[in-house]
Protein backbone atom coordinates (compact mmCIF):
# COMPACT_ATOMS: atom_id res chain seq x y z
CA UNK A 1 0.00 0.00 0.00
CA UNK A 2 1.66 3.58 -0.81
CA UNK A 3 2.07 6.30 1.33
CA UNK A 4 -0.01 8.12 0.16
CA UNK A 5 -3.01 5.91 0.80
CA UNK A 6 -6.10 7.14 2.39
CA UNK A 7 -6.96 6.85 6.07
CA UNK A 8 -9.84 5.46 5.89
CA UNK A 9 -8.56 2.30 2.86
CA UNK A 10 -6.01 1.82 5.51
CA UNK A 11 -8.77 1.25 8.64
CA UNK A 12 -11.26 -0.45 6.52
CA UNK A 13 -8.73 -2.89 5.13
CA UNK A 14 -6.85 -3.32 8.53
CA UNK A 15 -10.30 -4.41 10.00
CA UNK A 16 -10.67 -7.42 7.44
CA UNK A 17 -7.83 -8.72 8.44
CA UNK A 18 -8.07 -8.36 12.24
CA UNK A 19 -11.36 -10.28 11.30
CA UNK A 20 -10.05 -12.91 10.29
CA UNK A 21 -7.22 -13.21 12.88
CA UNK A 22 -10.02 -13.19 15.41
CA UNK A 23 -11.50 -16.21 14.21
CA UNK A 24 -8.01 -17.82 14.18
CA UNK A 25 -7.70 -16.29 18.04
CA UNK A 26 -10.97 -18.18 18.71
CA UNK A 27 -9.99 -20.89 17.11
CA UNK A 28 -6.79 -21.16 19.03
CA UNK A 29 -8.13 -20.77 22.41
CA UNK A 30 -10.56 -23.75 21.70
CA UNK A 31 -7.53 -26.03 20.96
CA UNK A 32 -5.86 -24.87 24.08
CA UNK A 33 -3.23 -23.06 22.48
CA UNK A 34 -3.56 -20.39 24.96
CA UNK A 35 -0.34 -22.17 26.87
CA UNK A 36 2.33 -19.50 25.52
CA UNK A 37 2.95 -21.65 21.96
CA UNK A 38 2.90 -19.28 18.89
CA UNK A 39 -0.45 -19.05 16.43
CA UNK A 40 -0.18 -18.38 12.70
CA UNK A 41 -1.71 -14.88 12.31
CA UNK A 42 -1.95 -12.86 8.94
CA UNK A 43 -0.26 -9.60 8.86
CA UNK A 44 -2.63 -6.69 9.38
CA UNK A 45 -1.34 -4.53 6.87
CA UNK A 46 -3.23 -2.32 4.75
CA UNK A 47 -2.52 -4.43 1.63
CA UNK A 48 -5.05 -5.99 0.51
CA UNK A 49 -3.41 -8.69 -1.06
CA UNK A 50 -0.64 -9.43 1.41
CA UNK A 51 -0.41 -12.83 2.40
CA UNK A 52 2.22 -13.07 5.47
CA UNK A 53 1.58 -15.52 8.14
CA UNK A 54 3.01 -13.61 11.67
CA UNK A 55 3.63 -15.67 14.70
CA UNK A 56 2.45 -14.84 17.73
CA UNK A 57 1.18 -16.02 21.10
CA UNK A 58 -2.52 -15.55 22.00
CA UNK A 59 -1.74 -13.78 24.98
CA UNK A 60 0.35 -11.06 22.67
CA UNK A 61 -2.31 -11.23 19.94
CA UNK A 62 -5.04 -10.64 22.82
CA UNK A 63 -2.94 -8.07 24.20
CA UNK A 64 -2.74 -5.64 21.00
CA UNK A 65 -6.12 -6.39 20.05
CA UNK A 66 -6.92 -4.91 23.49
CA UNK A 67 -7.08 -1.57 22.19
CA UNK A 68 -8.54 -0.71 19.23
CA UNK A 69 -6.52 1.27 17.58
CA UNK A 70 -3.26 -1.43 17.72
CA UNK A 71 -2.77 -3.91 14.94
CA UNK A 72 0.42 -6.96 14.31
CA UNK A 73 2.14 -6.19 10.77
CA UNK A 74 4.51 -8.21 9.48
CA UNK A 75 8.46 -6.78 9.68
CA UNK A 76 8.53 -4.07 7.13
CA UNK A 77 4.92 -3.67 6.48
CA UNK A 78 3.93 -0.11 7.39
CA UNK A 79 5.67 0.40 10.32
CA UNK A 80 5.62 4.16 9.83
CA UNK A 81 3.47 6.56 7.80
CA UNK A 82 3.10 10.17 9.15
CA UNK A 83 -0.31 10.95 10.58
CA UNK A 84 -1.58 7.30 10.02
CA UNK A 85 0.58 5.00 11.22
CA UNK A 86 3.15 4.92 14.15
CA UNK A 87 5.35 2.15 15.48
CA UNK A 88 4.29 0.90 18.92
CA UNK A 89 6.65 -2.03 19.69
CA UNK A 90 9.24 -4.32 16.88
CA UNK A 91 9.50 -8.13 18.12
CA UNK A 92 11.04 -11.10 16.23
CA UNK A 93 8.56 -11.52 13.64
CA UNK A 94 6.56 -8.58 13.29
CA UNK A 95 5.80 -5.09 14.66
CA UNK A 96 2.60 -3.37 16.53
CA UNK A 97 1.13 -0.08 15.06
CA UNK A 98 -0.67 2.28 15.96
CA UNK A 99 -3.12 3.67 13.47
CA UNK A 100 -3.48 7.63 14.28
CA UNK A 101 -5.21 10.56 13.02
CA UNK A 102 -8.57 9.90 10.77
CA UNK A 103 -7.53 6.24 10.58
CA UNK A 104 -7.29 6.02 14.23
CA UNK A 105 -10.77 7.12 14.69
CA UNK A 106 -11.94 4.74 11.94
CA UNK A 107 -10.35 2.21 13.29
CA UNK A 108 -11.69 2.32 16.91
CA UNK A 109 -14.91 2.85 15.21
CA UNK A 110 -14.88 -0.34 13.20
CA UNK A 111 -13.65 -2.13 16.19
CA UNK A 112 -16.49 -0.56 18.10
CA UNK A 113 -18.93 -1.23 15.84
CA UNK A 114 -17.70 -5.10 15.55
CA UNK A 115 -17.92 -5.69 19.03
CA UNK A 116 -21.77 -5.11 18.87
CA UNK A 117 -22.50 -7.19 16.05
Amino acid sequence: MPDDAAPDKIAYNNAVFRKANESIADAAARYGLDDGRVVPFVCECSDPACTKVIRLTLHDYRRIRDNPRWFAHANGHEADIPAVVRLVEQHEGFVVVEKVGEAGELAAKLASDAQGE
